[in-house]
């Protein structure tokens, strides 16, 4: 009879540390308030990228994104901006 998981997986599971064992340290992003729409990406240049959509006054909508550099979040750049984007399912 094969075993129903590969020998190998249980090996590694068993040596990996638990969700308690990991340093986590909060980040904060430059995201305003009400933000959606959260995009994390690996770019071809290994540089990670955050995308997101931003509410602004009168209806638009902001696409800003921002790049981890030395160990935190760049200053956001906005991307485009506009009224009538489709943002959630009663858009």
């Amino acid at each position: 009879m094969r075993p129903l998981v590969p020998w190998w997986i249980v090996l590694c599971a068993s040596c990996a540390p638990t969700a308690s064992e990991l340093p986590l340290t909060p980040v904060e992003t430059p995201a305003g308030a009400g933000s959606s729409s959260p995009n994390l990406s690996l770019g071809a240049d290994g540089v990670a990228r955050l995308s997101w959509l931003e509410p602004l006054d009168g209806g638009e909508h902001a696409l800003r994104f921002c790049e981890w550099v030395e160990g935190g979040w760049s200053a956001a750049r906005e991307v485009a901006r506009g009224a009538g984007w489709f943002v959630n399912w009663a858009d």
